[in-house]
């Protein structure tokens, strides 16, 4: 009887939402409005595109202007030749996944076509850039520009295709090239030589990206070092497969000397003696510093020619010269970058060391 008193004496009051009050007409934005601006922003975004283009355009002129001269082998490509060159860009042609590269053949001629961003300003300033470095440094062993196209918005650099490959491929493919001691210390004596052209020009190019795939093999076996013309453009932390070519200076992010090349050299030359890969693609992390840890166990016994090929034992080959080369390796992966060797001193070595039978002491 107590509960129903309570429930009687209580007032339940029930609050009733109001209507939202009208938003006066001279507060509402009309959907005309909004498609103007969206319009207005649509038109100058396109007018900047456009601008961009046409400044690009007009520096590739001023820039061409300066080269040809100076390169007079160098050509403008029509698109439509090398798109059907490379069976329009078909993926089963691509060279290099990783640098969007294309084989095809021209006019009888094998050649490797690079595409780069289309019509971004990003890209524009790559395409420039590379031309101008790579017309720039002249050298045996770095790669060679044949020519350009800019036609239908897109920006495509033209280089002669290398029968052998890379580097990556003759030593590591299923199908690896037979390679004898004079042909790796060759392989060798190459990287260094155009890593010391490098460094020692009026650019005073820091490659940042030495690894096996930008080492290229023409027919010969000769070397050309690719993608130094995009050295200025490259994350030092991502542009690597895995970071066992890379210095520990590279690594954390530290500004960049040509030791840092030195060091990549390093490990490509022990690579090389080797045969042995440092980082297969898809391969854990471990497995690149295992292989540092390895050849320095070596050097510690006193037994590096241990890390020799064993394909190259059972062959001719110069034990006294492999020793050289290992020691060299070894010197240029010091840890602390102002202890490793120059590149020019690099080549000094082993010009002395092919001179000597890498007999002489003082070599290093």
């Amino acid at each position: 009887m107590q509960d129903v008193t309570l429930l009687t004496n209580c007032i339940v009051v029930l609050v009733v939402p109001r209507e939202p009050e009208p938003v006066p007409s001279n507060h509402k934005i009309s959907s005309s409005v909004i498609a103007g601006i969206v319009g207005s922003a649509l038109v100058f975004g396109i007018l900047i595109l456009a601008l961009s283009w046409a400044l690009f355009r007009i520096r590739l002129r001023k820039l061409r202007g300066i080269l040809e001269p100076l390169n007079p082998g160098f050509k403008n490509f029509d698109f439509s030749k090398l798109n059907a060159a490379t069976n329009g860009f078909d993926r089963r042609n691509m060279i290099d996944v990783a640098g969007n590269v294309y084989r095809g053949e021209l006019d009888g001629i094998q050649v490797a076509v690079k595409r780069l961003s289309e019509k971004s300003e990003e890209g524009a300033h790559e395409f420039i850039t590379a031309i101008g470095t790579i017309s720039a440094l002249k050298h045996p062993n770095l790669a060679t520009l044949m020519g350009s196209c800019t036609e239908q918005n897109q920006l495509l650099l033209v280089y002669k295709y290398m029968e052998n490959v890379s580097l990556q491929h003759a030593l590591f493919a299923e199908v690896k090239s037979e390679l004898n001691w004079e042909t790796r210390y060759k392989i060798c004596l190459g990287v260094a030589e155009g890593l010391a052209c490098l460094h020692e020009s009026k650019l005073q190019v820091i490659h940042c990206n030495i690894k096996p795939t930008n080492i290229l093999l023409d027919k010969d076996f000769t070397v050309k070092i690719s993608d130094f013309e995009y050295s200025q453009f490259h994350d030092s932390k991502h542009s690597f497969v895995c970071r066992g070519h890379m210095s520990g200076e590279q690594i954390q992010g530290f500004p960049l000397t040509p030791k840092a090349d030195v060091y990549s050299f390093g490990i490509i030359t022990l690579e090389i003696v080797s045969g042995q890969e440092i980082c297969p693609l898809g391969g854990r992390e471990e497995v690149c510093f295992f292989f540092f840890f390895w050849a320095y166990k070596h050097q510690v016994e006193g037994n590096l020619t241990a890390l020799v090929d064993p394909d190259l034992k059972s062959s001719n080959y110069e034990p006294d010269e492999a020793h050289t080369m290992l020691c060299l390796a070894m010197t240029c992966v010091n840890p602390t970058a102002d202890d490793r060797p120059t590149m020019s001193s690099v080549v000094k070595t082993l010009k002395d060391s092919e001179k000597f039978g890498g007999k002489k002491k003082n070599l290093l």
